[in-house]
């Protein structure tokens, strides 16, 4: 007997499922985006002027570079923060319950360490995918230039293929309450079973940013929720799908 085959990621009905979560509860969405973008400014605001006091040597030095860092935490946590709530709220709408700003600001600590985790585990795969690939291509460069080529084309193949498959980490993470492994190893398996799907979507999700930006940056409040609403109905089809393939005799 062959093994199940997992049926196909609807990217289609992701994107128009995605704008569904997000239209159930637009307000509370583009509110919460909006205390994010603030969050972000903030902490911005604070590297700074602590990266511009110290590059004139500033007076004294310890006090800013203790806002350097400050800022920097405050970057990391808010983003943490607005992560998991987002995907929170998208995963109510999803399930017929719209959120409210109540239930988007709420902290979640857990999810957050788990959130960290996974960034950090990314980080180091991405660190070392770069890193391999510019020393065996500075190696082949001492032989031949048109042969250092072929380490970059091949590392920036494997970068895509990676960052594709962790397409839906938030909601595996977030909902799924999977670790940073867990969470790899699952956006993995989907790209080897999905394959040029997540790719695709992928896009289709980074093209909807572009939008809003465009909007003269205004967009990005409704561009940013409605992506997250997209990750966690991908995330849900997908999960239906294993499951259904799963079970199929």
């Amino acid at each position: 007997m062959e093994p199940a085959k997992a049926p196909p990621l609807l990217i289609g009905a992701t994107l128009r499922q995605g704008f569904g979560a997000f239209a159930r509860a637009p307000g509370a969405f583009i509110a919460f985006t909006l205390i994010g973008a603030v969050n972000w400014l903030i902490s911005q605001g604070l590297q700074n002027r602590a990266t511009a006091e110290l590059a004139s040597q500033s007076e004294p030095i310890v006090a800013f570079v203790a806002l350097a860092l400050l800022g920097l935490f405050w970057s990391v946590v808010s983003t943490l923060w607005f992560n998991v709530g987002l995907i929170r709220g998208a995963w109510l709408a999803l399930s017929g319950h719209p959120p409210i700003l109540a239930d988007l600001v709420r902290v979640d600590g857990a999810a957050m360490r788990r959130l960290l985790a996974v960034w950090l585990l990314l980080l180091l795969v991405f660190v070392l995918i770069l890193s391999s690939t510019a020393l065996i291509a500075g190696l082949l460069s001492l032989i031949s230039a048109r042969l250092a080529l072929l380490p970059l084309i091949t590392g920036a193949a494997i970068f895509v293929a990676v960052w594709s498959g962790q397409l839906i980490q938030l909601p595996t993470t977030v909902i799924g309450k999977q670790g940073a492994l867990a969470t790899f190893r699952f956006g993995q398996g989907l790209l080897v079973a999905q394959g040029w799907r997540l790719l695709v979507l992928a896009v289709a999700m980074a093209g909807i940013l572009v939008l809003g930006l465009l909007a003269l940056g205004v967009g990005l409040l409704v561009a940013v929720p409605v992506v997250g609403c997209c990750q966690a109905v991908a995330y849900r089809q997908l999960r239906d799908l294993e499951s259904a393939a799963a079970a199929r005799p």
